[in-house]
C-alpha cells in the first residue's frame, strides 16, 4: 500500500536560511535517490516525525508562492539556496487542475498544474512536493455554466448583501471538490510525478486556513445553505423547540432559528475595537441571551471540521496503491 500525507491545515515548517547550514554536508536520504515511495507522520516515539521511505526526515520545506507570475525570477535562486542547505522538500500553490473527469473524447487537461511542478524539477530534479491545493473551483469547472441558477443558495451571503463563492455549508461545492480531488490524486499517483509527491495539503476558506471567509471584515454567512445547515445542527443538539427556547432564553423554533446578527461594536466585526468605539469589547458571551452566538461558533467549528475530514478521507483513499508494498 502506498501512503501519502493528507494535510488540511497550515502545518508546514518553513526553511529560514542560515549561511552556516550551507557548510554542513546533508545526510543522504533514500527519497532523493529513489523518489517518494511512502510518506507518513509517525508518532510512535511520542512526538510526530516525518518519515519518507522509512527514514525520519527533518520536517523542513521551502515554500515559494508561485501565484505571482511577476516574481517567478526568484524561483531558481531560492530553490538552489534550499538545495545548498540540503532541502529538497517544497511547497507551492497548486492550482488550475481540472475538477471535471472528462471523457475519452475530451480528457481532463492537467498541463497547467503539471507546469507548476516542472518549474521546480527543472532546477532540482530531486524535488519532492507537499502540494498546497486550494479548495476553490478552477475557471474551467463545468459547474460555472449553471452557477446563476444555484449560486444564490450555495455562496456566502454577507449581511450587506454582497456574496462570496463557496459557502462552507454548500454540498454542491463540496461534492464537486471531493470528486475533483479524487480524480486529481488518482491521476498524479499513476503519473511520472508520483515519485515527487510527498503529500496533498488542501487549503480552504479564508487565506486557505480554514476559517470563515471575510469573517472579521463582513461577519457571518447568512446564505440559505448555511442557515439550513445551522438549523440541522441545532436539531441534532437540542431535539425540540422547547429545549432550544430554554437554552436561548426566548421563544424560538428549530425550523426558524436565525443565524445571529452582530451588535455594533461587538465581536466578530473587524471594526469592533475601532477608534470610534469607546466602550470595551466584551470578552465573554452573556447567557442565555447570547447562547445563539455560542451555538453558532460551535456549529461553525463542527462544519469546518467535517469538511476537512471528508477531504482528508478522499485524499487518503485515492492514494492507495496495492502495487507498492508498505
Amino acid at each position: 500500500m502506498k501512503t501519502r500525507i493528507a494535510v488540511t491545515a497550515c502545518l508546514v515548517s518553513l526553511l529560514i536560511g542560515r549561511s552556516a547550514w550551507t557548510q554542513i554536508a546533508p545526510p543522504t536520504y533514500d527519497y532523493i535517490k529513489t523518489g517518494v515511495l511512502e510518506a507518513k507522520i509517525d508518532s510512535s516515539s511520542g512526538s510526530p516525525q516525518l518519515v519518507i521511505n522509512g527514514q525520519a526526515i527533518p520536517p523542513l520545506l521551502f515554500f515559494f508562492n508561485n501565484s505571482y507570475p511577476d516574481r517567478m525570477q526568484f524561483l531558481a535562486p531560492q530553490v538552489r539556496a534550499a538545495n545548498a542547505a540540503g532541502i529538497h522538500l517544497f511547497s507551492m500553490v497548486f492550482y488550475n487542475w481540472p475538477w471535471d473527469p472528462g471523457d475519452a473524447a475530451h480528457p481532463p487537461d492537467y498541463s497547467q498544474s503539471n507546469s507548476q511542478m516542472d518549474q521546480f524539477l527543472a532546477i532540482d530534479p530531486h524535488a519532492a512536493f507537499l502540494l498546497r491545493i486550494p479548495a476553490g473551483p478552477p475557471p474551467s469547472w463545468s459547474g460555472w455554466a449553471t452557477h446563476a441558477q444555484w449560486g444564490k443558495n450555495e455562496d456566502i451571503l454577507h449581511s450587506d448583501g454582497t456574496t462570496t463563492i463557496d459557502s462552507v455549508a454548500s454540498n454542491v461545492y463540496l461534492q464537486a471538490l471531493l470528486s475533483g480531488v479524487t480524480n486529481m490524486v488518482q491521476h498524479y499517483e499513476a503519473s511520472a510525478y508520483a515519485s515527487h509527491i510527498l503529500g496533498y495539503h488542501i487549503t480552504g476558506a479564508n487565506t486557505g486556513e480554514w476559517f470563515p471567509d471575510q469573517y472579521r471584515e463582513k461577519g457571518l454567512d447568512y446564505s440559505p445553505a448555511n442557515t439550513t445547515a445551522f438549523r440541522s445542527w441545532l436539531q441534532q443538539k437540542y431535539g425540540t423547540d422547547a429545549a432550544l427556547s430554554n437554552a436561548w432564553g426566548r421563544s424560538v423554533t428549530i425550523n426558524t432559528a436565525p443565524i445571529p446578527i452582530p451588535v455594533a461594536g461587538r465581536f466578530p466585526i473587524h471594526s469592533a475595537a475601532s477608534a470610534a468605539t469607546t466602550d470595551p469589547v466584551p470578552s465573554f458571551y452573556r447567557l442565555p441571551a447570547e447562547q445563539d452566538w455560542v451555538d453558532y461558533s460551535a456549529y461553525t467549528s463542527d462544519i469546518f471540521s467535517s469538511q476537512i475530514l471528508a477531504i482528508a478521507h478522499a485524499v487518503r483513499t485515492a492514494t492507495i496503491n496495492p502495487a507498492i508494498s508498505r
